[in-house]
């Protein structure tokens, strides 16, 4: 390549509740996850208002929190947004459900904070492959804004440093196509790809890298669905006030140790852990029917017998959702179904793979 900075094959994935960033340097894979949450804020107030004003080492700057200035716009970044706006809600932080936020600056910030975290260098080139959901990519209008939106040479200002990048969108793709390249079957091999976000679900048939149009579909129940009904039945039954990043931290507690007490709200609330974790279940048990019943409704040939995508050799369970609806999807595709290493990145880490194609065929063309 000629010219004086490094170029990086980019997987760009921005979803409804978490960004996903992956890419190869020398040959490894480096993957980073956030919210895809931002909001309006200043890095000199921050520090300002920060005794010693070292952001990193009070580790309030870190991978997953960050503060980005482009085209003219501040925004606090990933969990700092959710920490600096407990009171507001998670859907206002990430533009859950606005079609527009794909092709939009808060797309573009996402892509230069999870690539700047990741790369190091203070000026660097992209080759990105982003994606996607089913039904915004059918529309080629929405693919062309999304790629004029984060093509091109983009200064801004990461945590106080000045550093440019040089973004190139060689494709967009549907989702669920990324998780495919990256774990689907080779060959003709028919497999199901289950992709549950924060705030739909989206299903795939796919025969090799060929999608079955007609059943490719999306439905808008996701994680955060649940979430939103569990936050509501909270503050019913408790009369106490449930913020967006209280919320966030019992929803990790729910698949992990389920120490509900450490949250200020629950014990604030005298909330008990138990009466927690059952509405917790409620929540997301609710959701999954929901998701299984579109899913039977859309792959089910035969609703009578109640068999799903009974042609398909295996199902892959991607996306925030396999830690928390395996359950519900292992009941209609038992030992079939499987989930890969690092679930919310499927998507992204197939786009990077293809990124990467792109970058040494390049390299090749150059060369020769």
């Amino acid at each position: 390549m000629n010219h004086n900075f490094n170029t990086y094959p980019y997987g760009h994935d921005y979803g409804n509740s978490k960004t996903c960033g992956v890419t190869y340097i020398n040959g490894v894979v480096h993957e980073l996850t956030m919210p895809s949450a931002l909001r309006e804020g200043s890095y000199n107030g921050l520090v300002s208002g920060v005794m010693g004003g070292n952001l990193q080492q009070l580790d309030i700057i870190h991978d997953r929190s960050h503060v980005i200035q482009v085209k003219r716009q501040e925004f606090f970044a990933g969990e700092l947004a959710i920490e600096q706006n407990p009171s507001v809600k998670i859907s206002e932080l990430t533009w859950r459900g606005e079609i527009e936020r794909y092709w939009s600056v808060r797309s573009l910030s996402m892509l230069l904070v999870t690539s700047g975290s990741i790369i190091k260098d203070k000026e660097y080139g992209l080759i990105v492959v982003a994606g996607l959901p089913i039904e915004t990519y059918k529309n080629e209008e929405n693919i062309q804004a999304t790629m004029t939106a984060l093509d091109g040479r983009h200064e801004f200002v990461l945590d106080g440093e000045k550093r440019i990048a040089h973004v190139t969108i060689r494709k967009v793709i549907m989702e669920g196509s990324g998780a495919n390249i990256a774990h689907g079957a080779v060959g003709k091999t028919k497999i199901g790809i289950v992709d549950i976000g924060g705030r739909t679900t989206d299903i795939y048939m796919v025969v090799g890298q060929t999608p079955i149009i007609g059943q490719c579909q999306s439905f808008n129940t996701g994680v955060e669905s649940a979430v939103d009904n569990f936050i509501a039945s909270f503050e019913e039954e408790f009369q106490f006030p449930l913020t967006a990043s209280d919320a966030a931290k019992l929803q990790i507690c729910y698949i992990g140790d389920k120490r509900y007490n450490e949250v200020a709200t629950v014990r604030n609330a005298g909330a008990s852990q138990q009466r927690v974790d059952e509405l917790l279940a409620r929540s997301f048990g609710e959701a999954g029917r929901s998701i299984a019943g579109f899913i039977r409704r859309t792959w089910a040939p035969n609703l009578r017998n109640g068999i799903v995508a009974s042609d398909a050799e295996h199902i892959l369970f991607i996306g925030g959702g396999a830690h928390y609806f395996y359950d519900a999807m292992g009941a209609i595709f038992q030992n079939r179904l499987s989930i890969p290493p690092n679930p919310q990145c499927a998507n992204a880490a197939g786009y990077a793979r293809l990124a990467l194609r792109f970058l040494n065929r390049d390299i090749k063309e150059q060369a020769s």
